[in-house]
Protein backbone atom coordinates (compact mmCIF):
# COMPACT_ATOMS: atom_id res chain seq x y z
CA UNK A 1 0.00 0.00 0.00
CA UNK A 2 1.25 3.47 -0.89
CA UNK A 3 2.18 5.78 2.00
CA UNK A 4 -0.80 7.99 2.84
CA UNK A 5 1.19 10.96 4.16
CA UNK A 6 -1.79 11.73 6.39
CA UNK A 7 -1.16 11.31 10.10
CA UNK A 8 -4.33 12.88 11.52
CA UNK A 9 -7.01 10.83 13.22
CA UNK A 10 -10.34 11.20 11.41
CA UNK A 11 -13.46 11.32 13.56
CA UNK A 12 -16.57 10.36 11.58
CA UNK A 13 -19.72 11.79 13.12
CA UNK A 14 -23.05 9.98 13.20
CA UNK A 15 -24.29 11.70 10.01
CA UNK A 16 -22.55 9.03 7.94
CA UNK A 17 -24.47 6.26 9.68
CA UNK A 18 -23.15 2.75 9.41
CA UNK A 19 -19.65 1.36 9.08
CA UNK A 20 -19.09 1.65 5.33
CA UNK A 21 -17.19 4.95 5.23
CA UNK A 22 -15.10 4.11 8.30
CA UNK A 23 -14.26 0.65 6.93
CA UNK A 24 -13.21 2.03 3.57
CA UNK A 25 -10.98 4.72 5.09
CA UNK A 26 -9.42 2.19 7.46
CA UNK A 27 -8.78 -0.04 4.44
CA UNK A 28 -6.68 2.76 2.97
CA UNK A 29 -4.71 3.08 6.19
CA UNK A 30 -6.42 6.04 7.88
CA UNK A 31 -6.75 6.15 11.65
CA UNK A 32 -10.54 6.43 12.03
CA UNK A 33 -12.73 6.93 15.09
CA UNK A 34 -16.53 6.74 14.99
CA UNK A 35 -19.09 8.73 16.93
CA UNK A 36 -20.88 5.64 18.20
CA UNK A 37 -17.71 4.30 19.85
CA UNK A 38 -17.15 7.44 21.94
CA UNK A 39 -20.49 9.22 22.46
CA UNK A 40 -24.18 8.53 22.93
CA UNK A 41 -26.05 8.46 19.63
CA UNK A 42 -28.13 11.47 20.64
CA UNK A 43 -25.23 13.47 22.14
CA UNK A 44 -25.57 17.14 21.22
CA UNK A 45 -23.01 18.32 18.67
CA UNK A 46 -21.92 21.25 20.82
CA UNK A 47 -20.99 18.71 23.54
CA UNK A 48 -18.92 16.27 21.49
CA UNK A 49 -17.18 18.82 19.21
CA UNK A 50 -14.89 20.23 21.95
CA UNK A 51 -14.14 16.71 23.20
CA UNK A 52 -13.11 15.57 19.70
CA UNK A 53 -10.93 18.66 19.27
CA UNK A 54 -9.31 18.10 22.68
CA UNK A 55 -8.27 14.65 21.45
CA UNK A 56 -6.70 16.29 18.37
CA UNK A 57 -9.03 14.60 15.89
CA UNK A 58 -10.25 15.97 12.57
CA UNK A 59 -14.06 15.99 12.27
CA UNK A 60 -15.61 14.55 9.08
CA UNK A 61 -19.34 15.27 8.79
CA UNK A 62 -22.16 15.41 6.27
CA UNK A 63 -24.42 17.22 8.75
CA UNK A 64 -25.07 20.80 7.59
CA UNK A 65 -26.03 21.84 11.12
CA UNK A 66 -22.41 21.55 12.22
CA UNK A 67 -21.70 24.68 10.16
CA UNK A 68 -25.08 26.43 10.42
CA UNK A 69 -26.49 25.94 13.90
CA UNK A 70 -25.39 28.75 16.21
CA UNK A 71 -24.48 26.45 19.13
CA UNK A 72 -22.44 24.16 16.90
CA UNK A 73 -20.62 27.03 15.19
CA UNK A 74 -19.86 28.54 18.61
CA UNK A 75 -18.45 25.18 19.75
CA UNK A 76 -16.23 24.97 16.64
CA UNK A 77 -15.02 28.54 17.12
CA UNK A 78 -14.40 28.27 20.86
CA UNK A 79 -12.38 25.06 20.69
CA UNK A 80 -10.81 25.87 17.29
CA UNK A 81 -11.99 22.61 15.74
CA UNK A 82 -11.05 21.48 12.26
CA UNK A 83 -14.06 20.23 10.31
CA UNK A 84 -14.35 18.68 6.85
CA UNK A 85 -17.93 18.74 5.59
CA UNK A 86 -19.49 17.23 2.50
CA UNK A 87 -21.52 19.24 0.03
CA UNK A 88 -24.50 16.93 0.56
CA UNK A 89 -25.54 13.94 2.60
CA UNK A 90 -27.33 12.04 -0.17
CA UNK A 91 -24.20 10.67 -1.82
CA UNK A 92 -22.96 7.14 -1.15
CA UNK A 93 -20.15 6.72 1.40
CA UNK A 94 -18.02 5.10 -1.30
CA UNK A 95 -17.93 8.43 -3.12
CA UNK A 96 -16.91 10.37 -0.01
CA UNK A 97 -14.21 7.82 0.84
CA UNK A 98 -12.73 8.26 -2.64
CA UNK A 99 -13.02 12.04 -2.37
CA UNK A 100 -11.27 12.06 1.01
CA UNK A 101 -8.48 9.73 -0.14
CA UNK A 102 -7.90 11.77 -3.30
CA UNK A 103 -8.07 15.08 -1.44
CA UNK A 104 -6.05 14.09 1.63
CA UNK A 105 -2.90 16.04 0.72
CA UNK A 106 -4.86 19.24 -0.02
CA UNK A 107 -6.89 18.75 3.16
CA UNK A 108 -3.67 18.34 5.15
CA UNK A 109 -2.23 21.46 3.50
CA UNK A 110 -5.34 23.51 4.39
CA UNK A 111 -5.33 22.21 7.97
CA UNK A 112 -1.64 23.02 8.43
CA UNK A 113 -2.23 26.57 7.18
CA UNK A 114 -5.40 27.02 9.28
CA UNK A 115 -5.10 25.45 12.75
CA UNK A 116 -8.72 26.27 13.51
CA UNK A 117 -11.44 27.04 13.56
CA UNK A 118 -11.81 25.85 9.99
CA UNK A 119 -14.46 24.30 7.77
CA UNK A 120 -13.31 22.59 4.57
CA UNK A 121 -15.98 21.48 2.15
CA UNK A 122 -15.64 18.43 -0.09
CA UNK A 123 -17.78 18.67 -3.20
CA UNK A 124 -19.02 16.22 -5.80
CA UNK A 125 -17.74 18.41 -8.62
CA UNK A 126 -14.15 18.15 -9.77
CA UNK A 127 -13.80 21.88 -10.39
CA UNK A 128 -14.29 22.55 -6.69
CA UNK A 129 -13.62 19.14 -5.16
CA UNK A 130 -12.02 20.79 -2.13
CA UNK A 131 -12.38 24.43 -1.34
CA UNK A 132 -11.54 26.75 1.43
CA UNK A 133 -14.09 29.54 1.29
CA UNK A 134 -13.68 32.74 3.23
CA UNK A 135 -17.00 34.34 3.87
CA UNK A 136 -16.63 38.02 4.65
CA UNK A 137 -19.75 39.31 6.33
CA UNK A 138 -20.51 42.99 6.60
CA UNK A 139 -21.23 44.27 10.10
CA UNK A 140 -24.97 44.46 9.39
CA UNK A 141 -25.08 40.96 7.90
CA UNK A 142 -23.09 39.65 10.88
CA UNK A 143 -25.45 41.32 13.31
CA UNK A 144 -28.59 40.12 11.50
CA UNK A 145 -27.31 36.55 11.26
CA UNK A 146 -26.24 36.51 14.88
CA UNK A 147 -29.53 37.93 16.12
CA UNK A 148 -31.53 35.46 14.01
CA UNK A 149 -29.53 32.65 15.58
CA UNK A 150 -29.98 34.07 19.07
CA UNK A 151 -26.26 34.71 19.42
CA UNK A 152 -24.51 37.77 20.83
CA UNK A 153 -23.70 40.58 18.39
CA UNK A 154 -20.03 39.61 18.12
CA UNK A 155 -20.86 35.98 17.31
CA UNK A 156 -19.48 35.97 13.77
CA UNK A 157 -16.71 38.52 14.25
CA UNK A 158 -13.38 37.04 13.28
CA UNK A 159 -14.98 33.79 12.09
CA UNK A 160 -13.87 32.46 8.75
CA UNK A 161 -16.05 29.82 7.15
CA UNK A 162 -14.30 27.35 4.89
Amino acid sequence: MKQLNFTRTVFIDRSFGEQRLASMLRGYGFDVKQHRDHFKDDEDDDVWIPDVKARGWLILSSDKRIARDALNVRAVIDCKAQVVTTSNNNTLPEFWAAAFVNGRLRIDELLNANPGPIYIQMSQHSKDHLKCLKEQLSQSARTNKAKAAGAPNDFFSGFIKF
